[in-house]
């Protein structure tokens, strides 16, 4: 009896000390390779997730998308926080296609962040993008 509850105990033990360690492993095997995250900006240092899209599909389109804007070093700042802030978070730990999107009237603007975590190097002064009317529509359709 003495036996078999010291190793019951034991197996506890054992059980406590590498369960994280398959925690940890089976989320890094299960989770997605990128998610597309759509957040809205609240504060002036605080940015809410609302949406998180781990459609390959959808991911690509937006990269695509992306790849297609043509950025300058416009001055151009719209009043107020962006309608709603797009990043691609991979599951390697890095971020990339980081924008904050202002949507006006049937056209929108686009800029990349410029401090904080997700800035650009310093050398790259090409910040601000337009989006036209038909890009904005593919844009909101990918993030819905």
């Amino acid at each position: 009896m003495k036996k078999k509850t010291i190793t019951i105990i034991m197996g506890l033990i054992l059980l406590i000390i590498i369960f994280p360690f398959i925690s940890d492993w089976y989320t890094e095997m299960t989770a997605p390779n990128r998610v597309l995250r759509v957040g809205e900006q609240t504060s002036e240092d605080r940015i809410d997730f609302v949406n998180d899209i781990e459609d390959e599909n959808k991911i690509t389109e937006y990269e695509n998308l992306y790849d297609e804007l043509e950025f300058s070093n416009e001055e151009q700042v719209p009043e107020g926080y962006p309608d709603f802030i797009i990043q691609v978070w991979h599951k390697q730990g890095y971020i990339t296609g980081v924008i904050n999107v202002w949507s006006e009237n049937e056209e929108g603007i686009v800029i990349k962040p410029s401090a904080g975590l997700y800035a650009e190097p310093e050398n790259s002064n090409k910040k601000v993008a337009k989006l036209t009317g038909q890009q904005l529509e593919k844009l909101k359709e990918i993030i819905e």
